[in-house]
């Protein structure tokens, strides 16, 4: 999940504040500004708090698009026999 009304550390303050169990934090994985928080809901179902659209576009444009860097899957019809 991911909020426009705060940051990626406001959002996952917040849901901690109501109650969701932390599983894992992943912030600054890849560098300062990068990564995902894991948290659950009620029931157990986990979910990740993403970065705000405002902070990848900011984290993007420091880093270049990470996208480019994550090799494709292979085209299966440019498969060749």
């Amino acid at each position: 999940m991911t909020t426009a009304e705060r940051t990626q550390a406001g959002e996952f303050a917040w849901l901690l504040g109501r109650g969701a169990p932390q599983d894992a934090d992943r912030r600054g994985i890849y560098g300062p500004g990068s990564g995902w928080a894991t948290l659950a809901d009620p029931e157990g179902t986990q979910f990740c708090v993403l970065l705000s659209p405002a902070e990848r576009a900011e984290f993007l444009a420091a880093h270049g698009d990470a996208s480019a860097a994550s090799p494709s899957s292979p085209d299966p019809s440019a498969a060749t026999g």
